[in-house]
């Protein structure tokens, strides 16, 4: 089961190679995103751990911060970065 991410991770990467196009380039055509102009995704911050499996009585899975009025990446990782801190 170990070995699948790293196959997986190769055999993307010999395709991109393949294309002769840089690897975001290649799983955009993959997705069918033709566009020339890509966006990187919004960052989503794992603040606060509940569940089962968290070692506490916390009644939630998990509480995330997306900061999705940012107007960049840089700026979403800033926001996140504070409200964690």
């Amino acid at each position: 089961m170990t070995a699948v991410l790293g196959v997986s991770l190769a055999a993307a990467k010999a395709g991109a190679a393949a294309n002769k196009l840089p690897l975001y380039a290649h799983f955009a055509k993959l997705a069918g995103n033709d566009q020339k102009k890509y966006t990187m995704p919004v960052p989503c911050f794992n603040v606060i751990n509940g569940g089962s499996h968290a070692g506490n009585k916390l009644a939630f899975q998990e509480y995330f911060v997306i900061p999705t009025g940012a107007t960049s990446f840089a700026e979403a990782m800033q926001i996140g970065c504070e409200v964690y801190h």
